[in-house]
């Protein structure tokens, strides 16, 4: 345990004009501006403070354990919420389908898309050879 303070304090303006406080008397050329007489702290006053300030800081402690759980709490709780959440469905592109109109008494459909161009690499449908076409009139002559 500290013993309370009881001594002096003496504040002095030096030659050079700077104030200076110490516990000793002011050195031979600065002058005495102040003296404050030492106040003793009674024990029973120190003790309480002494209480005083552990009970202060058991309570800090305790709160900043409550606020860390409350944290970890909160922490939880966000991991449980991204967990439950569904996963992301991918990006829905639309697409086109032709339907049938009607005009009249009969259907008339629409027209057919184009196939796409075939790639490089890959073999195409070799086209069917053709006859020679023969004019019309000569006939095997």
């Amino acid at each position: 345990m500290a013993s309370p303070a009881m001594a002096e304090a003496y504040k002095c303006r030096q030659p050079d004009g700077r104030m200076v406080i110490s516990a000793e008397p002011c050195a031979d050329g600065s002058k005495e501006v102040k003296v404050v007489p030492g106040d003793p702290v009674p024990d029973e006053v120190r003790e309480r403070a002494e209480r005083e300030a552990e009970r202060m800081r058991e309570q800090a402690e305790k709160n900043l354990n409550t606020r860390r759980e409350i944290e970890k709490q909160e922490q939880q709780a966000r991991e449980r919420a991204e967990m439950q959440q569904p996963p992301p469905q991918p990006a829905v592109e639309p697409v086109f389908v032709p339907v049938p109109y009607y005009v009249g008494p009969g259907q008339i459909r629409p027209p057919r898309p184009r196939p796409p161009p075939p790639t490089p690499g890959k073999p195409g449908k070799p086209d069917k050879p053709t006859a020679p076409k023969q004019p019309i009139g000569s006939r095997g002559r």
